[in-house]
Formats: C-alpha cells, structure tokens, sequence
C-alpha cells in the first residue's frame, strides 16, 4: 500500500511541475510576443495571434479601455473574426459580456455558446465556439482591457490559470501602449 501511495503521490507531483512549465513557457513566450513599441491594435493581433496558438482558440478579440476613466471599451483587434461589427466596437463598462466583465474584474466562462452568437469562418465553412473566456486585464488597480477567446472544445483548467498568470503584464503592456499614444499626441501639440 505504501508504494502505491507514494507512486500516486510522485505521478501529482510530477503532473503539477509538468503544469507549471507550460504555464510558466507560455509567460515568457507571450512576453516575447508583446516586447516593442507596438500601438495597441499591433499589440492586440500579436497577443491574440500568440494566445490562439498556444491554448488553441479558434477566435478572439481585445477590447482596450478609452482611457477616460475606462466608462468604454474598444475593440482594437480580432483573430479569427469574419468581419468586426461595427455595433460590437464599442462597449460601455457593465453592458454585454465585454462590460460586465470590465466592471466586475472577474474572468465569464460561457458554455454552450448560443447559435449566432459569434462564428468562425473558414473558406469551407462556419462553426460556433463552443465555450468563450473573457479575461480583464488589469493596470494599477484599474481594468483596462477585456480579451475575448473561443474555443471548439471546453478548454482544459489549465488554460484559465495561464490566463490569470499573463492578465497583469498584459494590463501593463496596454497601459504601456495608451501612454506612448498619449504622449506623441503631447508631442505633436
């Protein structure tokens, strides 16, 4: 019994290491990814870009606060998307999924995605995700982001840990981005 045991026990261990290195590789990739002096909407379609491949999302978008007291939310980019609607480009903080999710700070996994709600887009075909997560990200205490991904399967929990491993940088990396924006309009004047 005490072999079994202790054989249990190494195999936890060892899947939870093995857990912590994907979710640790994914980290410094995805900081890779974001290194530079990107605008926003470069930054959003090279972390969506990378996010999609790594946790294989079939689509995503990245909303960014207005900066004005975040009360909006744009979508600077998409991955995957037939087309941006031009309805969904803008959303206030507490309307849809993208609102509630900036003005709660808390991470919405949707099951069961309803028909019409979002599709993927092929050459060949259209499907629907199966499951969306929509993570905010946050800077100095304040959201500042919402990135929205869809996945044909329900993704594994590790996913999710990864998510909530990378939100600050990327709340930091958007902040980053609004204030090189703000200062070369400063700049201009």
């Amino acid at each position: 019994i005490g072999l079994g045991f202790a054989g249990r026990q190494f195999i936890r261990v060892q899947t939870r290491l093995a857990l912590q290195d994907w979710i640790n590789d994914g980290q410094v990739q995805l900081s890779t990814t974001m290194l530079g002096d990107a605008d926003v909407s470069e930054l959003g379609r090279r972390v969506l870009a990378f996010l999609a491949k790594y946790l294989g999302a079939q689509v995503g978008s990245l909303y960014v606060g207005n900066g004005n007291g975040n009360a909006s939310f744009v979508r600077v980019a998409g991955y995957g998307l037939e087309s941006l609607d031009p309805r969904s480009e803008v959303v206030a903080a507490g309307q849809t999924l993208v609102g509630q999710v900036a003005a709660d700070g808390r991470v919405a996994l949707i099951n069961d995605v309803p028909e019409g709600y979002i599709d993927v887009r092929t050459g060949t075909g259209a499907a629907r995700p199966r499951t969306l997560c929509l993570l905010p990200t946050v800077a100095e205490g304040a959201v500042n982001g919402v990135v929205e991904l869809g996945f044909f399967s329900d993704p594994p929990q590790a996913i999710f840990e990864l998510l909530k491993a990378v939100a600050p940088s990327l709340g930091m990396v958007i902040r980053s981005a609004h204030y090189r924006k703000l200062q070369a309009e400063l700049l201009e004047e």
